[in-house]
C-alpha cells in the first residue's frame, strides 16, 4: 500500500468531480471500461475521485448519455511539478554553483576548534599559542586540505615538542578540525623518596585525639597538647639488629582552634546587573568574521560569549555563530539595619566555615557579635578535628 501510494504520487494523476445526472450509471461504465479509481468520495448528486491522466482522457465517451458533468479539481505527479519550473534557469544554475562550492570547500578544514579534555585544567593563552604554532607546522591551518593532515604523527610528536601537553589529537569532521588536548599535570615533586628517612611533625597547635601511624614509630600520646613543629612520629625504629631508617607515614587527628572574622557594613556598594541586556551575534566563515550588530560601548559590562558551529545533516559546516550577551552593571548601595547585617554576617560566616573545613569535622562553634555605627563584626571560633601530621625529610647522622 505504501509503495503504491508513492508510485501514484510520482505518476501524473487527476482528481475530478462528477455531478448531476446518474452517478451510479457512470460508475458502472467506468468499471466496465477498467478505469481504476481511488479515494472515491460521494456526495449528494455526484462524487470525487482520483484516476490516472491517461484514464481521464478516456472519460468523455463514457460520460456521454449519463447527464454527468466532469471537471478537473487537482493535478499531481512528478511531471506536473517539473512543468512549474520550465524556463526557470536560476534553480539549476544555483544548484550547479552550490555543487561547485561544496566541491571546493568540503575537502578543506575551515574551522579549528580547540578544547581541553580535562575540565579542571583549562588551556592557558600561552599554551594555546604554542599548540597553534605546532599545528601550523604540521599543516593544520584554516583552508588546508584534510588529506595532508598527518594525524598519527601529530599524536605521537605533540607531547615531546609542546611543554604542558600530555596528549593531543586532531579529528576531522566535515570542514571542522577538532583539536582535543590533555594538559600535562605538573605534580609537585616531593623531597621524600620511598626509601628516605622522614618524620611526622605537627602543622599547627592542637590536642591529639587519635593516632593512626602506618609507618615509623609513634612519639605523641593521645590527649597530649602539641604545638606547631612538634615531632609526632619518627622514621627511626629500634630493632634487635640496630636502628632501622624508614619513612614515617600515617595520620594524627587533633583538636585545633580556628578563628574567622566577617565584617558586614550597614551601607555597602556592590556592582549588580542594571537589567539592560544586549545580545549581539557574529558570523564566522572561512576564517573571516562579520559582526551582525552596530558598535556599542560595553566598558564595565559583564560579557559572556558562546560559539556554536552550524550543522547540516549532522556534519559541521565551515560556519559558526558567536552569541555575545552583555549585561550592564551599575553600582548599587545596599542599606541594612543591624538585624539584617547580623543575618548577612551569619550567612557569610556559614559559607566560609563550610568551604574552609570541608574535609574536617567541626566539633564546636562559638559566635561573637560586635556592633558599631558602621557595621557588624562576627567572630567565629571553631574547634576542628583534623589531621595535623605533615611528613618532612630528616637528615641522617
Amino acid at each position: 500500500m505504501f509503495i503504491t501510494d508513492w508510485v501514484r504520487r510520482a505518476q501524473t494523476s487527476v482528481r475530478f468531480k462528477a455531478e448531476g445526472g446518474d452517478p451510479a450509471r457512470l460508475l458502472r461504465r467506468l468499471r466496465e471500461a477498467d478505469v481504476e479509481l481511488w479515494q472515491l468520495r460521494g456526495f449528494d448528486g455526484g462524487f470525487f475521485a482520483w484516476c490516472d491522466a491517461d484514464d481521464y482522457k478516456r472519460l468523455p465517451p463514457l460520460v456521454r448519455h449519463t447527464g454527468m458533468r466532469v471537471r478537473i479539481v487537482k493535478k499531481q505527479g512528478l511531471p506536473v511539478r517539473l512543468a512549474r519550473y520550465k524556463g526557470r534557469w536560476g534553480i539549476p544554475a544555483g544548484l550547479a554553483v552550490a555543487a561547485a562550492v561544496f566541491c571546493l570547500v568540503c575537502p578543506r578544514s575551515w574551522v579549528i576548534e580547540m578544547q581541553s579534555e580535562d575540565l579542571k585544567a583549562p588551556l592557558s593563552p600561552a599554551l594555546q599559542a604554542d599548540i597553534t604554532a605546532f599545528l601550523e607546522q604540521n599543516g593544520v591551518t584554516v583552508g588546508a586540505k584534510k588529506r595532508g593532515v598527518p594525524s598519527t604523527e601529530i599524536r605521537l610528536t605533540a607531547p615531546a615538542k609542546i611543554e604542558g601537553v600530555g596528549a593531543l589529537s586532531v579529528n576531522l569532521s566535515g570542514c571542522v578540525a577538532h583539536v582535543t588536548v590533555m594538559p600535562r599535570v605538573a605534580y609537585e615533586k616531593t623531597r621524600v623518596k620511598a626509601a628516605a628517612l622522614s618524620n611526622l611533625v605537627a602543622a599547627r597547635d592542637g590536642v591529639v585525639r587519635k593516632c593512626e601511624i602506618t609507618g615509623g614509630k609513634r612519639v605523641c600520646l593521645v590527649g597530649e597538647a602539641v604545638t606547631k613543629g612538634t615531632l609526632l612520629a619518627t622514621g627511626v625504629v629500634d630493632t634487635e639488629a640496630g636502628p632501622l631508617l624508614k619513612r614515617a607515614t600515617g595520620r594524627v587527628l587533633a583538636e585545633t582552634e580556628h578563628v574567622l572574622t566577617v565584617r558586614v557594613p550597614l551601607a555597602e556598594t556592590v556592582e549588580r546587573p542594571a537589567g539592560r541586556t544586549v545580545k549581539r551575534y557574529t558570523l564566522s566563515a572561512f576564517g573571516l568574521s562579520a559582526p551582525l550588530f552596530t558598535p556599542l560601548k560595553t566598558d564595565g559590562w559583564q560579557v559572556s560569549k558562546t560559539t556554536r558551529a552550524v550543522k547540516l545533516f549532522g556534519r559541521d559546516l565551515p560556519l559558526s555563530v558567536t552569541a555575545e550577551t552583555a549585561r550592564e552593571q551599575i553600582a548599587v548601595t545596599t542599606t541594612r539595619t543591624k538585624a539584617q547585617a547580623k543575618a548577612e554576617a551569619k550567612r557569610r560566616a556559614d559559607k566560609q566555615v563550610a568551604e574552609a573545613f570541608a574535609g574536617a569535622e567541626v566539633l564546636s562553634r562559638a559566635d561573637t557579635v560586635t556592633t558599631d555605627n558602621s557595621g557588624v563584626t562576627l567572630t567565629v571560633t571553631c574547634k576542628i578535628l583534623e589531621d595535623i601530621a605533615v611528613e618532612v625529610p630528616a637528615e641522617r647522622r
